[in-house]
C-alpha cells in the first residue's frame, strides 16, 4: 500500500512538472475558474492560494521532494 501510493505521489508530481508553464526561472499552472454562474468556465494562471494555487502546489512538491 505505501509503495503505491509512493508510485501515485511520482506521477503526480511528474505531471504536476510537466503541466508548470515556464518564464525564464518562473512558473505557474494553468487553472479553471468559475465566473458569476458555475457554467460560466474560464482557464487563467493558478492564484496565490495555497488550497487551489501556486502556494500548494510549490508545498506539495517540495514535500514530495524530502520524501525521495
Amino acid at each position: 500500500m505505501a509503495t503505491e501510493l509512493m508510485l501515485d505521489s511520482g506521477r503526480i508530481a511528474a505531471q504536476l512538472c510537466r503541466d508548470a508553464w515556464w518564464s525564464d526561472s518562473q512558473c505557474t499552472w494553468v487553472t479553471q475558474r468559475h465566473g458569476l454562474d458555475k457554467r460560466d468556465r474560464r482557464y487563467g494562471p493558478a492564484s496565490a492560494q495555497l488550497y487551489d494555487g501556486t502556494s500548494g502546489i510549490s508545498l506539495a512538491l517540495a514535500q514530495y521532494g524530502t520524501v525521495h
